[in-house]
């Protein structure tokens, strides 16, 4: 059997349980878990990474790994890495688009209720300790 290596940044927004599912959902394969400053480490990963799961936009250390095929960037927006010369390496480029969706929608929610409540009168109010009535 095959064993591929996973480089995974370790500044990734995961949880302990979301840790724990990466690791489970890469076995067999061998997950390296490196910080994205560490760059001498990243760049002996990167010479048996066939994946890699990263912070940020891909670099040239990507482009010239000679066993990289898939590169996920958490991400919304790709426009960093979607580049011509990714595209003619082969690479396969994902990223995070809508995972912030259900949050953004929340915090849009706020915003609106706020707004139709008259939020800045009772925030007023509360610093100086009072309660009013609307």
């Amino acid at each position: 059997m095959n064993v591929r290596t996973v480089l995974a940044y370790e500044e990734l927004p995961f949880n302990e349980a979301q840790w724990k599912r990466l690791k489970q959902a890469a076995q067999p394969d061998r997950l390296v878990i490196a910080s994205a400053t560490d760059d001498h480490g990243i760049a002996g990963v990167l010479q048996e990474a066939e994946i890699a799961i990263i912070t940020g936009d891909l670099d040239q250390r990507f482009i010239d790994a000679p066993m990289l095929r898939w590169v996920h960037c958490d991400l919304a927006g790709l426009t960093g890495s979607a580049r011509p010369d990714v595209f003619s390496r082969g690479l396969i480029v994902t990223g995070s688009a809508g995972r912030s969706g259900p949050a953004l929608a929340e915090h849009a929610i706020m915003f609106i209720l706020m707004l139709c409540s008259d939020y800045p009168t009772f925030y007023e109010a509360q610093k100086q300790k009072q309660w009013i009535k609307h």
